[in-house]
């Protein structure tokens, strides 16, 4: 008996599961679309948003949802990022300021130090005009950390919030890698 050559074909995602539904799926059938204005949450802008729903459909594109029916479901979603945005809002602001983490502190000055060369003139709110000297002094300081020491302390501490938010997400999917039976 002779074998036929092996032929490919296209790989289409098949989803067997029978009492789950996974991201991916409802993603591809239209029945969730971040797109949508109701998948908006009290996002920092656009940007972050989309940004946010990209990474968080990469991540659990192959998860199941945790909890059933769909809208139950988004509801969890759109609680948990909002919940978590409060926090985060501020964190986003720094960013966008140009917040550089691997400054460790910065200092601005700027006083006048005004006198008059004539004690009988006194200075008041009506008589500055009269002082007859003022010296001006302004500095920054801004001082840098060693870059070792600095980036070790932000592997270990700094988190990115579009991670948080995703890592917030979690228990919104459930990763029964069981349910499937077309695993790799």
């Amino acid at each position: 008996m002779a074998v036929n050559p092996y032929e490919p074909i296209e790989n289409v995602n098949e989803w067997h599961d029978y009492f789950t539904l996974q991201l991916g799926e409802c993603i591809e059938d239209g029945i969730i679309d971040f797109s949508l204005p109701d998948y908006d949450f009290d996002s920092f802008d656009n940007a972050q948003r989309n940004r946010v729903y990209d990474l968080i459909t990469q991540k659990y594109y192959y998860f199941e949802l945790g909890i059933m029916p769909v809208k139950v479901w988004q509801n969890e979603l759109l609680n948990t990022l909002n919940l978590e945005m409060l926090q985060l809002k501020p964190l986003y602001q720094a960013i966008k300021d140009g917040y550089d983490l691997f400054t460790s502190e910065s200092e601005w000055y700027k006083g006048r130090h005004v006198f008059s060369d004539f004690p009988q003139t006194r200075l008041s709110s009506q008589n500055q005009d009269y002082a007859s000297t003022a010296n001006d002094n302004e500095h920054e300081i801004i001082r840098t950390g060693d870059m070792l020491d600095r980036y070790i302390d932000y592997v270990a501490r700094w988190k990115h919030p579009d991670s948080i938010l995703v890592d917030a997400v979690k228990t919104c999917f459930c990763g029964l890698v069981s349910v499937s039976l077309n695993v790799y």
